[in-house]
C-alpha cells in the first residue's frame, strides 16, 4: 500500500521548506488530458526573487495522456550527458503507474519562470526533484483513479493501476488512462502535498535499467552540443 509523504518531508526525509504547489489540469482535443503542477503566486514570486512574473508564472506542464494511452512526459532539466531525460521522466512514470514502453519524453524548453531550477550541476536533480515530481504522477493517478470510480459508480478504495490500465476485480472491468483521460480532465484535481506515494517496494521502473531517451541520435551525432557552437574569429 502506497504511504503518504509529509509535506515537510524531502528526498532524504531531512525537513526542508513546504512549497505550495497545485495540480493543473485541462481537458485536451480529443479525450486526452494534460496535467501541470502549479505554484501559488506569492510562492512563484518568492522562487523568482524580486520582480513581478508573467501570468501563470510557474504553470509547468508534466504529463500528456492521449486516448490511445500514450503518455507524454516533460523532462524539464538540462540533459548534458547524466542521463536526467531519463531519469526525471521515470520519477513521474513510476507513480503514475503506466506502462514505460507507452511513455514519450520530450524536452521543455529554457523556461526559468514555468520551471525553477532548470539547471545541470552538483548532482542535486534527483534529491530536488525526487518528491516533487512523485507527487504530479501520483497525483494524476489518484485522478484516473477518481474518474474511472465516477465511470463505474464503485468505490476508489477498490480499484487498483498497473501499465496504464484501472482495474475493478470485483466486476471484472479494466480501462486504459487514454480512455479516462477525459473524464479525469473534469476531476478536482488533489493538493499535491496529501497525494500518498508509493513504498520503493513497489517501484517497478525506479531503479530499474532503462534506455537512456534519444540514444540513437546521440549516438549517430543528431543532436546539437556545446562543442558544435561556433562563434566569429572562434
Amino acid at each position: 500500500m502506497a504511504t503518504p509523504i509529509k509535506p515537510e518531508h524531502g528526498a532524504n526525509g531531512a525537513g526542508v521548506s513546504s512549497r505550495r504547489d497545485f495540480l493543473k489540469v485541462t481537458a485536451l482535443a480529443g479525450g486526452g488530458i494534460l496535467l501541470a503542477s502549479y505554484a501559488e503566486p506569492l510562492e512563484a514570486i518568492t522562487r523568482l526573487g524580486a520582480g513581478t512574473p508573467a501570468a501563470d508564472p510557474s504553470l509547468s506542464a508534466f504529463i500528456r495522456i492521449t486516448a490511445d494511452n500514450i503518455v507524454t512526459i516533460t523532462a524539464k532539466n538540462p540533459e548534458i550527458g547524466q542521463g536526467i531525460k531519463t531519469m526525471l521522466p521515470m520519477l513521474i512514470a513510476e507513480e503514475l503507474d503506466v506502462d514505460w514502453a507507452n511513455v514519450r519524453i520530450e524536452q521543455a524548453d529554457f523556461d526559468p519562470t514555468r520551471y525553477p531550477a532548470q539547471v545541470a550541476g552538483g548532482s542535486t536533480a534527483t534529491p530536488t526533484n525526487w518528491i516533487p515530481q512523485r507527487r504530479v504522477g501520483a497525483a494524476g493517478r489518484q485522478m484516473i483513479l477518481a474518474a474511472a470510480a465516477k465511470e463505474w459508480n464503485v468505490p476508489v478504495g477498490e480499484l487498483t493501476t498497473a501499465k496504464g490500465v484501472v482495474s475493478h476485480a470485483a466486476s471484472g472491468k479494466t480501462a486504459t488512462y487514454g480512455t479516462l483521460a477525459a473524464t479525469a480532465a473534469t476531476m478536482t484535481p488533489p493538493a499535491l502535498d496529501t497525494v500518498p506515494l508509493k513504498d520503493p517496494k513497489q517501484f517497478t521502473i525506479i531503479g530499474t535499467r532503462k534506455k537512456t531517451v534519444g540514444i540513437r541520435d546521440i549516438t549517430t551525432g543528431k543532436p546539437i552540443f556545446g562543442i558544435d557552437v561556433t562563434v566569429p574569429n572562434m
